[in-house]
């Protein structure tokens, strides 16, 4: 069956006891894994449990500021703990599937910052794991969890564009690549989950280049890809590193209007236009737009860098005490994965267009 048939699908999940709080490890203490578990020690129904990580002074500020959580060195002193019942990953990359597999082997719940991992047959070994042993798998596509998403959604299911025919994504960073994985691997995740959660459509093509535009500054990595959806839309994504100025934007065009969403600044602007009768379009005042999900048109949520990586944090210990499919589950992605790897195979050969789907059988869960 294939993950884009499968991913209204649900496989069963074996809840944590409600009685205890649900007792998590962290993998990864690093810049990242630093904030997530930050955020999993303030969730409701959780316990932070532990933490691993290689390096001794990021330990050693763990222990500082959290005294009462145990530190360790190897991650494999985790797997055997009964006392731990689920993971977050917040590694690089190349390591999530090593990790988050043997995690799901010791009976874990797991969650894995994005990328899910670097192959497709990773991938769909993790999200079939999980469904084995009736395991919540989430993956950090922290986007989608943010209140301005959920305000596009919503734009779009009340008819406030028409019928949706373009979204253009951009995601830039001005610092250098901390990464080495580059900008298509760590940047694109965000947005090609968001494309796929706004439009509800499947991919037919994708193609994608690593070719700086004219005028990019020396040194920048981009990675720049055009996906072909179906009902003739089209997702336009510009990632790079080590420009001059940080970019986040998402503008989705319909035929009646358009809806942006910038968030360059820490601060959701949120601007809807629609079309006058001569087909100009006109930006409409705040009051003409209905809030969404008590997110206002035009104003910031509260703390809007931190809220979406609390709102995740939060949905997945609540995933783990109901025995509930996260929004970002493991087959969302698989799903983002194999947009991935297409576009990645397509920077290799320099191809115009990638066919679509990627040969091969999909995980079939029941």
């Amino acid at each position: 069956m294939s993950c884009w048939a499968s991913l209204s699908s649900r496989h069963k999940v074996t809840a944590s006891p409600a009685s205890a709080a649900l007792s998590i490890a962290v993998v990864g203490a690093g810049r990242w894994g630093w904030n997530v578990l930050r955020d999993l020690s303030c969730c409701s129904g959780a316990q932070l449990l532990a933490v691993c990580d290689s390096e001794p002074r990021r330990l050693a500020l763990v222990r500082e500021r959290y005294p009462e959580v145990s530190c360790h060195r190897h991650s494999q002193e985790l797997w055997g703990d009964p006392r731990i019942d689920a993971i977050a990953v917040c590694t690089p990359a190349e390591t999530h599937f090593t990790l988050a597999a043997a995690a799901l082997r010791a009976g874990k719940h797991v969650f894995v910052e994005k990328p899910l991992c670097l192959e497709r047959a990773e991938a769909e070994s993790l999200v079939v794991a999980a469904a084995q042993h009736s395991l919540v798998l989430m993956v950090g596509h922290q986007l989608l969890y943010h209140p301005a998403i959920e305000w596009l959604r919503g734009v779009i299911a009340d008819g406030h564009l028409g019928t949706p025919r373009r979204i253009a994504c951009t995601r830039h960073n001005s610092g250098e690549d901390t990464e080495d994985v580059g900008p298509w691997w760590s940047l694109a995740p965000h947005d090609l989950s968001a494309v796929l959660y706004l439009l509800g459509r499947r991919p037919l093509s994708v193609s994608a280049t690593q070719l700086a535009p004219q005028g990019a500054p020396g040194g920048s990595r981009w990675a720049r890809a055009v996906l072909q959806m179906e009902g003739g839309l089209c997702a336009n994504l510009s990632c790079a590193v080590g420009v001059g100025e940080r970019r986040r934007r998402i503008v989705i065009e319909g035929d009646l209007g358009t809806a942006v969403f910038d968030d360059s600044h820490g601060a959701a602007a949120l601007e809807l236009y629609r079309q006058d009768a001569h087909g100009v379009l006109r930006l409409l005042p705040n009051s003409a737009i209905p809030p969404r999900r008590g997110l206002v048109p035009g104003s910031d949520p509260v703390d809007a860098r931190l809220l979406p990586l609390r709102l995740e944090c939060q949905h997945f210990v609540q995933c783990c005490l109901e025995g509930t499919t996260p929004r970002t589950s493991g087959l969302e992605g698989l799903a983002v994965v194999e947009l991935l790897e297409a576009g990645a195979r397509s920077m290799r050969r320099g191809a115009a267009t990638m066919s679509w789907p990627i040969e091969g059988p999909r995980p079939a869960l029941r």
